[in-house]
């Protein structure tokens, strides 16, 4: 393979590395405006395959479908969630799929409840009409405790002024 082919093909694979975490973001921010205007998703994101599955391990050991995993989120309120420590390996033998990780912190409010939820995500990926989709999602809390104080309950200006 010449350098120019090589070349091309290294930045094709960081296009898609960059393409696949665009996709995972567009889906979150979704999910999180959603539930923090009070709307109901009827319909899936474009960022999530209609075929996908989403699965949490312990404590909850649940597996939907994209839709019921969709449906369920109608138990929260408020949701902001952060990713971090984002990994992306494309697939050496199909360039249309691809895993990618992230640890996530997650304030959320579940029925009425503040709640604080940790933990770590692998989700596959694969390019359908040259647009790459989520078609597993695979949750494993590590940290999921009640948030004592709850939000908002003492001001930021009454700690530090």
């Amino acid at each position: 393979m010449s350098s120019q082919a090589q070349t091309e093909k290294r930045v094709a694979r960081l296009e898609d590395t960059v393409a696949i975490a665009n996709t995972k973001m567009e889906f979150v921010r979704q999910i999180d405006t959603a539930i923090n205007n009070g709307e109901t998703l009827t319909t899936l994101p474009p960022s999530i395959s209609d075929s996908a599955i989403m699965t949490i391990a312990a404590p909850l050991h649940a597996t939907w479908t994209a839709q019921e995993g969709i449906a369920a989120m109608r138990h929260a309120s408020f949701s902001l969630c952060f990713l971090g420590s984002e990994q992306i390996h494309l697939d050496e033998h199909d360039p249309d799929l691809a895993v990618g990780q992230w640890v996530s912190w997650h304030p959320m409010t579940l029925g009425g409840s503040a709640w604080l939820v940790a933990g770590r995500i692998r989700d596959e990926f694969a390019r359908r009409n040259g647009r790459w989709q989520l078609t597993r999602i695979e949750f494993t809390p590590e940290i999921c405790t009640p948030w004592q104080v709850g939000w908002g309950s003492q001001r930021l200006t009454g700690v530090i002024g």
